[in-house]
Formats: structure tokens, C-alpha cells, sequence
């Protein structure tokens, strides 16, 4: 079910509940026990629902410390270039020649985890060189970075299979839901046989979802892209 179906669905749910629960809806004791049905169903529903919002913020927050501690990481891998060119370990232009196929700018454009690897790597390399105390008290930061970006990348990796479960229980509940409003809606029918017209306001759908659906502007070509970002930064665009 796409996600515009499912937001549908619960905005629809948590609609007929609040409608349900105005005190100016003609409440039947025949219509009650459905109702209680009903509640107990979407009830769950939300619940699975705001889990997921929970559990996606989550995630975001912690891709962002995994970016975060890989900003810290790469200013990390510019110090000890700069340490290892000071010594003469490394040639100016690449620091990192002697110890890796990588240079430094080319270690920070790494996946998260591949960078952590390839610095331990250099900072080893490194080491058995007998380096100085300046070169290795930077690599031991690097180290240090590194460990920082390995750790968050584990606290990701949890938030990341929380939401997963979060979806997969939603998902499990959809069909319960979907067939729970068709089932009172159904009731509804029954006991308010003469009162058409409080059947259809209690389902009536959101003013959300009546409105008209925007449409999404078309994707810029390539080349107009390239052309509008080099004009914005004062630069030629290109040929």
C-alpha cells in the first residue's frame, strides 16, 4: 500500500473517532458495543502509527550524530596529514602516499565505515615508522574519531531495525483497521437505517484528504541544473 494510502487510513480512523466522540453525535445503544469495537482497534492502530513517527525521528537524529562524528572524524584525517607533511613522512601533496593508495581528501569522501577502516589502516602503517610525538598523538585522535563514528554507526544500525519493526507491525495492523471501519461502517448503516445523513457526516473523509492533490513540478534536466547552480555561484555554466 503506498504511503499516501496509509496516512489516509489513519487520518481517516482518528476522524471517525473524534466524530464518535462529540458530544453532539446521536449516540444508539445498538450502535455502542461497535463502537467500543471500533475504538479498541484504532486505538492499537494509532499506537503502531506513532511508533513509527517516534522511531523514523530517531533514526533521523542518529544519522545525523553518525554525520557529526564523521565531520570530526575527517578534521581528525586533515591534522594528521598536515602532522605527517611537518615531519617529512608524507609528501606534501599527499601525506598519506607512503601508508595508503588513498589520499587524504579521498579518505573523507569514503562510506562511513570503509573511512574508519582505511584510518585505522594509515594510523598502523604509521606507527611502525616510529613517528614522532606530534604524529602520533594526532594519529591517536584519528583513532579516537574513529571509534566515535564506529559507535555511532552502531547506534544507527539499532534505530534503523527499530523502525523497521515499528513498519512491519503497522503493516500487520492495516488489515484489521481497514477492516474495522468497513465493519462500522456497516453497523452504522443498520442503526441509523433512518438517518442517512448521520451515517455519511461520521464518514464523511477529512478536509485533507478532499482537497485537490498538488502537482509535483517536473524534474529539472541536468543541464539546466548545472546552469542555474553555476549561475547562482557566479561561474560560467557549462558548454
Amino acid at each position: 500500500m503506498a504511503k499516501t494510502a496509509r496516512s489516509d487510513l489513519r487520518t481517516q480512523a482518528a476522524t471517525v473517532r473524534a466524530r464518535l466522540g462529540d458530544k453532539a453525535f446521536p449516540m444508539k445503544a445498538t450502535f455502542k458495543p461497535h463502537v467500543k469495537t471500533f475504538i479498541a482497534t484504532q486505538t492499537k492502530f494509532e499506537a503502531s502509527a506513532a511508533a513509527i513517527d517516534a522511531a523514523e525521528q530517531a533514526k533521523r537524529d542518529a544519522l545525523a550524530a553518525v554525520g557529526e562524528a564523521d565531520d570530526d572524524l575527517d578534521g581528525s584525517v586533515d591534522a594528521y596529514a598536515d602532522e605527517l607533511s611537518h615531519d617529512g613522512l608524507g609528501p606534501r601533496l599527499n601525506p598519506f602516499k607512503p601508508f595508503s593508495k588513498r589520499s587524504p581528501s579521498e579518505v573523507k569522501e569514503m562510506a562511513y565505515a570503509t573511512e574508519v577502516e582505511v584510518v585505522r589502516a594509515v594510523v598502523a602503517a604509521v606507527d611502525k615508522k616510529k613517528p614522532p610525538a606530534a604524529v602520533k598523538k594526532a594519529g591517536k585522535a584519528c583513532l579516537a574519531k574513529a571509534a566515535a563514528v564506529e559507535k555511532a554507526l552502531a547506534g544507527y544500525g539499532k534505530t534503523a531495525t527499530a523502525y523497521q519493526r515499528a513498519l512491519v507491525d503497522r503493516e500487520a495492523r492495516m488489515p484489521e483497521m481497514q477492516k474495522a471501519l468497513k465493519t462500522l461502517k456497516a453497523h452504522a448503516a443498520s442503526a441509523y437505517a433512518d438517518d442517512e445523513a448521520t451515517v455519511k457526516t461520521l464518514f464523511a473523509p477529512p478536509e485533507a484528504m478532499q482537497a485537490p492533490k498538488k502537482r509535483r513540478p517536473r524534474a529539472k534536466s541536468t543541464e539546466k541544473a548545472a546552469a542555474e547552480k553555476a549561475a547562482t555561484n557566479g561561474a560560467p555554466a557549462p558548454t
